[in-house]
């Protein structure tokens, strides 16, 4: 969710940045939940979900070291 005010456009109001994390929050989280807990290959799962994670992480500090 911190991430997403990062890689989400910002709207005409200039608050969908801050909205739409708080709105997509839930479903990213079901969907990694329900992948991890249905997944055949618990380490293939546990291997995505560290990606998607350390991605966030090089987005976030990648934006704040930039500025």
């Amino acid at each position: 969710m911190a991430g997403g005010a990062i890689w989400l456009p910002k709207g005409a109001a200039q608050i969908n940045n801050l909205l739409l994390p708080v709105l997509l929050f839930p479903a990213i989280w079901a969907v990694l939940f329900f992948y991890a807990s249905l997944a055949l290959r618990l380490r293939r799962a546990y291997a995505v979900i560290g990606i998607i994670c350390v991605l966030q992480l090089v987005l976030i500090g990648g934006h704040f070291m930039l500025r």
